[in-house]
């Protein structure tokens, strides 16, 4: 799966990415986050 987060500045993209790939970690898939 590929995943983009666009959206204006200060709006929370680097918060929900992170929790996002954390969530997909803990469920034992492979995470590259860029």
């Amino acid at each position: 799966m590929k995943l983009a987060i666009t959206g204006k500045g200060g709006v929370g993209k680097t918060t929900l990415a992170s929790l996002l790939a954390r969530l997909y970690a803990a469920e034992g898939k492979t995470v590259l986050a860029i």
